[in-house]
Formats: C-alpha cells, structure tokens, sequence
C-alpha cells in the first residue's frame, strides 16, 4: 500500500511501480516488466511514461490492454490526490479499485491478517490529518519512513540493530555497515537524472557515514540480481569522495574466467562478480 502511494505522489519511482503493477496478478509478468524497463532506459524516460504508451512499442503491444488498464487506473487514483481528497478515502479507493482487498479477503486467515495491519495503516493516516491539517501525502510518507523499533533498542545487547539512513539520524555507533552502495542504488538511478536529487542523496550517505565513530564497512557488488535481472554497477560515487588516505579495500570477489580489462577507479573490483568491502578507519 505504501508502495501504491508513493507512486501516486510520484509516477517516477521505478523501484515501487515494479512492485505494484503485477500486485494483485493482472497479467502483467516479469517479460513484459523487463521490456518496458529495458525501453525506458533506452529512451531516458520512466517506466510509467512507456507504460502509458505501450500500443507505440512493439514489445509492449500485446499486453497493451492490461498495461491500459493499470496505468488508466493509477492515473484516476492520481486525480483523487489532486483533488485534495483525505489520505485516508485515498487509501480506501487503492484497497478497492486495485482489488488489493478482495485479493486478501480470498487467502482466508493470512490475508485477513495483513488486511488488519493495512488497516492499521488507515488508522496512522487519519492520526497524521487530525495532527497536521494541512499535512500532504508526501509529508505522511516521509514521517513513517522514519518509524523504526529504536525505541526498544538496548546499547548493551549483543546484537546487529538493522534501520533506514533516515532512523539513524542523531545516532551514532562504534561499527557501521552500509551495504548495496552502487551507482543506481545509492544514488538511485532515478536520482541521478536530477543534479537536486543527487545532492539530497549526497547528504543521506554523509548521515549514513557519520553514524560510525570507530569503524565503517561499505560493501559493494560487481554484480548482483535485481527485480530477476543481473545487473552489473559500479562503486558509488559517494566512496570516490571518500579522503584517499582512510579508504583501506577488501576484495572479496569471486575469480571467474578472465575477462576484458576495464578502466581501474578508486575503488577497484577483482575479475569476479560477488562482493568487495571498503573500510573506513574513523569518521572521514
């Protein structure tokens, strides 16, 4: 549900509409997912702007229909934002016109139960208009974004605390993991086509960076498996920025067949595909 609302807010989020467009099963799959995918990347645009013009694309055409249909169907929900409809009756109408509900309502005592926690979700909506009247559905989405389970976290304990960049901020610890930190994931791809953007993601990897006073570890992939595809990336340009001199690299790569020569960066990878980890000695 959040996923639906944040594309509401923004059609351009390619990560969430990957959720959703086959969420509940509209014929949708994950062929003609790639398709549009592969087309959008081609042409620089969103994947909602090609879906919205699929009969044009070949690849697209014969699931031109179900592709009509769900983005006709967003575009009505998005007509309910702009007319400053509540969060909450908002919220009723995705349950409804996606068939979210009667696909949950069909899984008996499971889907009855994740029927409660969106419920529940309703709920935190109308708590957010009573407490900010003029509050917007970007507002609402960027407050629970911060919701995290620090509340009962125990310094002392024995464990690995997992959080958002976002429920970390005015925290600090003396180890720090921030994984999958790759061009296209941080920053993600959608950010890098704005220069505002980039530098809003700029600042979160800073927070992120600064949460550690002793030791930082940053992992990155050659290649790892998103949404059914292989992609393969490079280091995030975040870790470029890094001072030199704090950086120590651990490749952790698995050795392959050899492979064409590429141009080395600052934070160079191994032949292989799996991992490597850039360690941060202290607060850069």
């Amino acid at each position: 549900m959040i996923a639906y609302l944040t594309v509401l807010l923004n059609p351009a989020d390619n990560l969430r509409l990957s959720r959703i467009i086959n969420e509940p099963k509209r014929g949708i799959g994950q062929t003609t997912v790639e398709s549009a995918r592969d087309i959008a990347d081609g042409l620089g645009r969103s994947l909602f702007s090609v879906l919205c013009e699929a009969g044009q694309f070949e690849l697209l055409q014969k699931k031109e229909s179900v592709i009509s249909a769900f983005t006709g169907m967003m575009q009505s929900l998005s007509e309910l934002l702009e007319d400053d409809k509540p969060l909450d009756f908002i919220l009723d109408e995705i349950l409804e016109q996606t068939g979210y509900r009667a696909m949950l309502e069909s899984q008996g005592f499971e889907g009855a139960g994740r029927l409660e926690n969106i419920l529940e979700l309703k709920s935190t909506l109308i708590r957010y208009q009573e407490a900010n009247p003029d509050g917007s559905l970007g507002g609402f989405l960027e407050e629970i974004s911060l919701y995290t389970d620090l509340d009962n976290y125990d310094p002392g304990s024995d464990a690995v605390v997992l959080m958002t960049i976002h429920s970390a901020k005015g925290l600090e610890f003396d180890t720090v993991f921030i994984a999958g930190m790759d061009e296209g994931i941080f920053p993600g791809n959608s950010a890098m086509l704005n220069p505002k953007e980039v530098e809003e993601e700029r600042r979160l990897a800073y927070v992120a960076i600064t949460r550690a006073k002793k030791k930082l570890v940053i992992t990155t992939a050659q290649k790892r498996m998103f949404f059914g595809r292989t992609i393969y990336s490079r280091p995030s340009r975040f870790i470029e920025e890094l001072p030199e001199g704090a950086v120590t690299l651990t490749d952790n790569t698995t050795p392959q067949r050899p492979a064409q020569a590429k141009p080395q960066t600052k934070a160079p990878r191994g032949p292989g595909g799996a991992a490597t980890s850039i360690t941060v000695g202290g607060r850069p």
